[in-house]
């Protein structure tokens, strides 16, 4: 088990150039300018959207350990998946995913 504060890592990766970032609402994607800054994402968080920072263990050494032994482990490729969802929000709508969960 780590140790992880998720909204500072999440504060951190967003402003991140190479962040690969999809903002969401009800299913819905973000209509406005890209995220790139930690402000423009606790603004993203304030209108109710979930922050989704895909391949994060390439840009966050913790989550890059990690998926490290989940790779021993499972002998397959690793992606890590952060959520940034305010409280009472839905999070992502129905949708599946090509890969394994």
């Amino acid at each position: 088990m780590i140790e992880w504060n998720a909204a500072k890592s999440c504060a951190e990766l967003v402003p991140h150039p190479e962040t690969d970032i999809l903002v969401t609402r009800a299913g819905k994607p973000w209509e406005g300018a890209a995220v790139s800054s930690a402000a423009m994402g606790e603004h993203a968080l304030s209108e109710g959207y979930t922050l989704c920072l895909r391949h994060a263990e390439r840009l966050h050494p913790e989550l890059a350990e990690l998926a490290a032994k989940f790779l021993a482990d499972f002998l397959a490729p690793i992606d890590v998946l952060v959520y940034c969802t305010p409280a009472e929000q839905p999070g992502c709508s129905w949708h599946y995913d090509a890969e394994e969960v």
